[in-house]
């Protein structure tokens, strides 16, 4: 049974209670009491309802506010709820920019680490070069000054060799050289420009007109003209003319003007082989190997190398034949 059935059964038992009495009960006083007394207890049990009936009446009024207040309770809770998907899926979003920007940004640092890696090792290798750099600047210097010293020991040779000549001899050359440059002068005319008489002298060695190439290169040398190779070519003429002493000192010469010229191999060599026809070995042997050590890829450097190795095959054949005769 419902709360709601109640007030409707005391209502039904108040009915009965007031209801007309019966023939029998009129007739006894007693009953007339009891009447009374019931019609009494019905007005409290009637009391009793009522009151039980505005409880329940407030229960339910209570009953609905509560369930007024549960729904916008829930409701309130729906919006917290679809708030908190909502920041969830937010968050989720962030999140997921956020770890491809961490992606990114260790792509980077990976990217960063290998420029790094490359910026050290063109450290290093700019290191090596400078290095390797430092080390030719020696080598050059010590060559330079090697070369120097050579030419150095060269003038003395020639100098002594110079003073062992007799003084009728120098008088004969000068004489010589007075009537060949007569004859040059003679033969032989000036251009206003250099650079065609720098070319007329070579095409006079070529032709093997040393006389006047001597002259038109000893007239460069007094204006200045390419001095450095002008003596190297007066030194190609003393050397085909086989007068390796004058050959030496011009050589001498180019080198002290142009120590880097292109001509440099040919030059060692030819010093090389002047001291060698002045049967001096030693300044011979110090060329080669200056040649060798600072030119080893030109031709010359080449050809010296297959006659230091014959000259080595010739003296091991030497020594088998001293051992056999013994």
């Amino acid at each position: 049974m419902t709360h709601k059935n109640i007030p409707l059964l005391f209502l039904f038992c108040s009915s009965l209670i007031w209801a007309e009495p019966s023939a029998f009960e009129l007739q006894s006083g007693a009953t007339k009491n009891d009447i009374s007394s019931l019609q009494s207890s019905s007005k409290t049990l009637q009391n009793i309802a009522t009151d039980l009936q505005n409880r329940f009446t407030s229960l339910e009024q209570t009953q609905d506010g509560f369930k007024s207040l549960i729904e916008g309770q829930n409701l309130t809770i729906k919006k917290f709820t679809d708030s908190f998907f909502a920041l969830q899926k937010s968050f989720d979003e962030l999140k997921a920019e956020n770890q491809t920007f961490d992606g990114r940004l260790k792509q980077g640092y990976v990217q960063i680490d290998e420029l790094k890696a490359q910026l050290l090792s063109q450290q290093e290798d700019i290191k090596k070069l400078q290095a390797s750099l430092q080390e030719l600047n020696r080598v050059m210097t010590e060559s330079n000054n090697s070369i120097i010293q050579q030419l150095t020991l060269m003038s003395q040779f020639l100098e002594k060799t110079q003073k062992i000549q007799s003084l009728s001899e120098e008088e004969n050359a000068q004489d010589k050289s007075k009537e060949e440059k007569e004859k040059q002068e003679k033969t032989i005319k000036l251009k206003k420009n250099n650079k065609e008489n720098f070319n007329d002298a070579k095409e006079l060695i070529y032709k093997k007109e040393y006389k006047n190439a001597e002259y038109l290169l000893n007239e460069l040398i007094k204006q200045d003209y390419k001095s450095a190779e002008s003596y190297f070519m007066l030194g190609d003429i003393a050397y085909r003319k086989k007068d390796y002493e004058h050959a030496v000192e011009y050589y001498k010469k180019s080198v002290s003007l142009d120590e880097h010229a292109s001509y440099m191999p040919v030059l060692l060599w030819r010093t090389a082989w002047s001291f060698r026809y002045l049967s001096d070995k030693e300044n011979y042997q110090k060329f080669i190997d200056l040649l060798i050590r600072l030119y080893p890829d030109s031709e010359q450097a080449k050809k010296a190398l297959v006659n230091q190795e014959k000259d080595g095959d010739a003296k091991t054949q030497k020594k088998t034949d001293k051992s056999v005769k013994k």
